[in-house]
């Protein structure tokens, strides 16, 4: 039968040193077909607490004689019970830990999954004008660059930095023509690159 090993409970090695065993995780390194190797995480109970990884097969093992012939014990690790209202505290704060771990960490699932959908939803186009990838919620009328496009179609619409650099400026510009000017003006913007554009507003 196979030996459990305990989360909350404590051992003493072979070596008459103590420890607590405060996890039981998966070793990802060893899935094989859907299963699993266990990991035994356990701290010690002296000097500086520190804490070990060690796996569950070895952790459950018997003593090697061959090894250590004078070794009485007949494990590894030896579960050692100890009537002690801090052990008990420090089983029941593993235990609520464990479950408030899963909790937070349902939540964070969640929370992801949210941010994944919105990331999905967000809709990209390029700029009519200079080409860059911007989101669709932060575009602009590139009238009179563009064609009227409020609303319209994602690709005819321009990012914030050309509707600053160029679009408005533009705009002032024709409100100070004539009718007349003003379409001619229409036409040589419309009929330009970035580049030009930049010149024809600059002048």
């Amino acid at each position: 039968m196979e030996r459990q090993i305990v989360i909350g409970h404590i051992y003493k090695h072979f070596k008459n040193k103590y420890y607590i065993v405060t996890d039981i995780v998966n070793d990802c390194e060893s899935n094989n077909d859907d299963e699993y190797k266990k990991i035994v995480i356990y701290r010690a109970l002296y000097g500086d607490n520190l804490a070990w990884a060690r796996p569950l097969e070895m952790f459950a093992s018997e003593v090697d004689r061959e090894k250590y012939p004078d070794v009485k014990q007949r494990y590894r690790f030896e579960e050692v019970e100890i009537n002690s209202k801090t052990l008990r505290l420090i089983q029941s704060k593993l235990h609520h830990q464990s479950n408030l771990i899963k909790i937070k960490l349902q939540e964070l699932i969640e929370e992801i999954e949210s941010n994944e959908k919105s990331v999905t939803a967000t809709q990209l186009t390029k700029c009519c004008i200079c080409g860059k990838t911007v989101d669709v919620k932060e575009t602009h009328n590139p009238w009179p660059i563009g064609p009227e496009s409020w609303p319209g179609p994602a690709e005819n619409r321009c990012c914030l930095e050309c509707n600053l650099k160029i679009v408005a400026p533009a705009r002032i510009k024709m409100s100070a023509m004539s009718a007349e000017d003003a379409q001619g003006f229409l036409i040589e913007l419309q009929g330009s690159t970035y580049n030009k554009l930049i010149d024809i507003l600059n002048m």
